[in-house]
């Protein structure tokens, strides 16, 4: 990383780019992983996260509760995942 914390190597940089710009890829701050992995998510939860925007943490509880149930299945979890924010200018960045 360079002063600025941007990758020095350009072609990487631009990779990672088109990869987070096309939803491959999704950047989150460290702090943003930790509520998922703590609470131990599971298919059959029901979560409620008022903190949602900008969407990282949320998209990563989603992904925990759909673990283990592979690509081929077309039901989704027995759990359910509301997400909201009290700051409507967090939702719309």
């Amino acid at each position: 990383l360079g002063k600025k914390g941007r990758l020095e190597d350009k072609r990487l940089n631009k990779i990672l780019v088109r990869a987070r710009r096309s939803g491959i890829i999704e950047r989150q701050e460290s702090a943003s992983m930790l509520p998922g992995m703590v609470l131990d998510v599971e298919p059959h939860h029901i979560i409620l996260d008022l903190c949602a925007a900008p969407g990282s943490k949320t998209m990563q509880v989603l992904e925990l509760m759909h673990r283990d149930r592979g690509f081929d299945v077309l039901e989704p979890p027995p759990g359910l995942l509301v997400a909201n924010d009290f700051k409507s200018k967090r939702v719309n960045r």
